[in-house]
């Protein structure tokens, strides 16, 4: 199963070693084939000294639980996904959030659901008949039976 890391997914394992999220990002990596997109690296970059300051959150400890989330699953550049794929993203998620129309692309291109906590992308994906994200709860769900 190949599952799409979300930004979110991967800054929530950061904030806390000690969640569910993190438990599976680094304990089922033998099971699950997680693909981080390159651009959630680069958003986290970008926000993280607010994310850090505005949780409590040491840098030098997120930067390490990052790295280790990052060693379980793959690291893919958003070059490697065909344009056609990013095509069709961005018509689906035009009236959801066009930011994550990357997420989107990944998925299409690696046949792979979205892990996203994201209510707003994942409520209108499945809306719009995008069956291809799945939530925490429902991952852990899925995890059981494997």
């Amino acid at each position: 199963m190949t599952v799409i890391t979300d930004t979110n997914i991967l800054i929530s394992a950061c904030l806390n070693e000690e969640s569910g999220i993190f438990k599976i990002l680094n304990t089922l990596s033998q099971t699950i084939n997680f693909v981080i997109p390159d651009y959630a690296l680069a958003e986290i970059e970008k926000h993280k000294t607010s994310i850090c300051e505005s949780t409590g959150r040491n840098t030098i400890i997120f930067n390490k639980l990052l790295k280790q989330c990052c060693e379980s699953g793959v690291v893919i550049s958003v070059a490697e996904v065909p344009t056609e794929c990013f095509k069709l993203a961005e018509q689906l998620t035009k009236n959801i959030d066009i930011n994550d129309k990357v997420f989107v692309a990944f998925s299409i291109a690696f046949e792979g659901l979205i892990w996203t906590g994201d209510l707003k992308l994942s409520r209108g994906l499945k809306r719009i008949g995008f069956k291809n994200i799945i939530s925490t709860k429902e991952l852990k769900d899925i995890i059981k039976g494997l």
